[in-house]
């Protein structure tokens, strides 16, 4: 599978393509009321429930903000028994990384995206950036449902478009800065050029829960690009002390 990283410029491109700082953001700052672009109602919310909140009978009478293991039985509205309802209902943040598995310029241009680079070894690539954050990521791709149940993998089917996949990294009570820098290596992505008539191609339908190969995709303009022979999964911690000992990266990130 291969996974893509849209940027807003080639500045942003270069520390992903010759080694940089690059900020990392909780989820909350990609969360709007509204449904734009990347913004979407659904980030940090954890809803695993047997029946919708929003809009029920329930919601009339019973606040459900920030709730695990909520059991509401035998209750009665107006004299009238309801349904039970039951389930967890609540907010959480992390830190979150997001690619993609498709190519696409209309997915760039949906985006507010106009360069993109392919991510060489997406698991030396989270080896790195966990020795960094101190908290072990979880990884993999959306799944895009038509229902009520929210996760940090699980979104509406109304993003289907962006073919998600993310790391992401629950943070800790005490640090709850919205925004870290954490350090790439070398060569840890190559650069793609967009198709052709970028912004103008259809957007490729995805089923529930499935993400269906997208058209053939042009391979990375520099095919002999590859990631430094000493950025390996298990020498991580020494990589990133080393670039940061370097005075001329340091000066260059």
């Amino acid at each position: 599978m291969r996974l893509f990283r849209y940027l807003a410029s080639e500045h942003d491109a270069r520390s992903w393509l010759d080694g940089g700082v690059i900020p990392l953001f909780l989820a909350k700052r990609y969360f709007s009321e509204e449904r734009n672009g990347i913004m979407t109602p659904d980030e940090r919310r954890v809803i695993n429930t047997n029946r919708p909140y929003e809009g029920s009978d329930i919601s009339r009478v019973i606040a459900i903000s920030d709730s695990k293991g909520i059991s509401i039985t035998g209750a009665r509205i107006n004299g009238v028994l309801v349904p039970d309802f039951y389930g967890d209902h609540y907010l959480e943040d992390g830190r979150v990384l997001c690619l993609s598995v498709h190519l696409s310029g209309s997915l760039a241009k949906r985006m507010e995206k106009t360069v993109c680079v392919e991510i060489v070894d997406i698991a030396s690539l989270k080896a790195c950036l966990d020795q960094q954050v101190g908290v072990k990521s979880k990884m993999g791709l959306c799944k895009y449902v038509k229902n009520h149940n929210r996760n940090h993998f699980m979104k509406s089917a109304k993003d289907s478009w962006q073919a998600e996949y993310r790391l992401f990294w629950p943070t800790v009570p005490a640090d709850d800065r919205e925004r870290i820098d954490v350090i790439l290596p070398q060569r840890v992505a190559c650069r793609v050029e967009l198709p052709e008539g970028f912004g103008d191609g259809p957007d490729i339908p995805i089923a529930e829960g499935k993400i269906p190969p997208g058209p053939p995709l042009p391979r990375c303009m520099d095919e002999d690009r590859r990631i430094d022979s000493s950025f390996r999964r298990d020498n991580v911690g020494d990589y990133v002390a080393a670039l940061l000992r370097d005075p001329f990266f340091m000066r260059r990130a």
